[in-house]
């Protein structure tokens, strides 16, 4: 039987944790800038939480650093990137915060990040280096991103196969540094990666034409030949302009609902129930269990898509069409595709927890009336005491049963590029967005001078 010290504890953690944090607010408001592309103003909001450690200082670092790269503010936003890099990989989850974890909802641990996360942190970092033009540096946090990757599917992630996107701009950044230093080995890199990704995705435009154009770079006659019969003629042009079209946003995580209106769970629950020693249950039955649940939400959130209202851009320099873009990562799908297989998987653990809870809160219940009725001295201050701390515990407990609605809700739907070949110099580039086949809006990027030889890189961002 539970005693009263015990009983009194988990009142404490209770109220202890009842409280909603300041970041949460913080963050409503911070979107809201973003939204409204006051993206410096928006990372702002955020920067306390980014710079103090906390629960949520992770997302904090993860949603500033997107919002100024957004603002062009590359290297402020890479601190933060670089930050949450290591951050990752080390926060601690000490003892006292796993057992409030079996008591509370997951949003009173540290923030950690889901896994495609995680492998956007490098990607963006990686991207940053790009436009500050330090090549190397950007070689190594898209290495890094290969070897989340690998450490990924290693684990039987499935939906981690490769990051087409990080793929494409590892192959850009060695390519810039083979320019810069007349490397082949370099170069053979670049070309290596090119291959991989049309392999992954043959119907892919700009891989193909980059294939053409570095066989023939490195001068492998043969293979040169090849791609070129198979796609036509595309030479080196003197230079390039490139744009990373972040288009969108990314779906954020939502309630599934009620916890018994899920099948699956109801059965998981049962089963959970069922392996639970006659020691543990005390006496109370699932019927029980099923009623303390009526109203609990599903503690495993789901993805909900969000706006992305154009499906490409074109890019026109100096009035004519150039290119268009094509989606290399899809983060929409990824995300989704992430929760759901981590429901699939951790659900039967999740529903023990979920039966252990509920048995607790039970039990509390019972306790409290025993105590009322065994009290002879406080009379109807007993059964005051009774109802104020079984009411507490029980509905208490169940109610901190809810999903962790956290995630980094600045990230695109999905991350797309263009390119075009053009002779140095002075050019005005602008962009028009589609859907539909039509044009839904354009914007003017500015009036850029193209260096010679190289790949000049434009970074835009939609919101919606």
């Amino acid at each position: 039987m539970l005693k009263l010290p015990r009983l009194l504890m988990f009142v404490a953690v209770i109220c202890l944790f009842s409280c909603s944090t300041k970041f949460h607010k913080d963050i409503v408001e911070a979107n809201k800038l973003f939204n409204q592309m006051k993206f410096k103003d928006a990372a702002r909001k955020l920067l306390p939480s980014a710079n103090s450690s906390g629960r949520d200082q992770l997302l904090a670092q993860m949603e500033c650093g997107t919002m100024l790269n957004v603002a062009l503010d590359y290297e402020n936003s890479n601190k933060l990137f670089l930050s949450a890099g290591e951050l990752a990989k080390k926060i601690p989850i000490s003892i006292s915060q796993e057992s409030i974890a079996l008591l509370t909802n997951d949003t009173k641990t540290n923030y950690r990040g889901e896994d495609f996360e995680r492998v956007l942190i490098h990607m963006y970092a990686g991207m940053n280096f790009l436009m500050l033009d330090q090549n190397d540096s950007a070689r190594v946090e898209f290495k890094r991103v290969n070897d989340l990757l690998t450490s990924f599917k290693s684990e039987g992630l499935n939906q981690f196969k490769q990051n087409i996107m990080a793929k494409y701009l590892t192959a850009v950044a060695f390519e810039a540094v083979a320019d810069a230093s007349n490397d082949t080995d370099d170069l053979e890199y670049a070309y290596i990666e090119m291959k991989q990704i049309y392999q992954l995705d043959p119907s892919n435009p700009l891989v193909k034409r980059d294939l053409v154009r570095l066989s023939g770079k490195l001068k492998y006659d043969d293979e040169y030949q090849t791609w070129k019969a198979r796609f036509g003629n595309y030479g080196d042009s003197p230079s390039q302009v490139v744009v990373i079209f972040q288009n969108g946003m990314s779906p954020i995580k939502v309630s599934r609902g009620k916890i018994l209106d899920d099948e699956s769970m109801r059965i998981a629950l049962r089963l959970a129930f069922d392996s639970a020693s006659l020691k543990t249950k005390e006496g109370v039955t699932f019927a029980a269990i099923l009623a303390v649940l009526a109203t609990v939400e599903n503690p495993i959130p789901r993805y909900q898509r969000r706006s992305a209202k154009s499906d490409y851009l074109t890019l026109e320099i100096d009035g004519v069409e150039k290119a268009r873009s094509y989606m290399l990562e899809n983060i929409a799908d990824t995300s989704l595709k992430t929760l759901e297989e981590k429901y699939t998987t951790i659900k039967t653990k999740v529903a023990a927890g979920i039966v252990v809870k509920a048995i607790t809160a039970v039990i509390a219940g019972k306790v409290a009336k025993e105590i009322a009725k065994s009290s002879k001295k406080t009379k109807g201050v007993a059964g005051l005491i009774g109802a104020i701390t079984g009411g507490i515990v029980g509905a208490g407990l169940i109610m901190q049963i809810e999903p962790d609605l956290r995630c980094w809700s600045t990230l695109p739907a999905n991350f797309q590029l263009a390119l075009a070949g053009i002779d140095p110099g002075k050019h005005n580039v602008k962009v028009k967005f589609y859907a539909n086949s039509a044009v839904i809006s354009e914007k003017d990027l500015g009036d850029f001078d193209i260096p010679a030889k190289k790949k000049f890189i434009i970074n835009c961002r939609t919101v919606n």
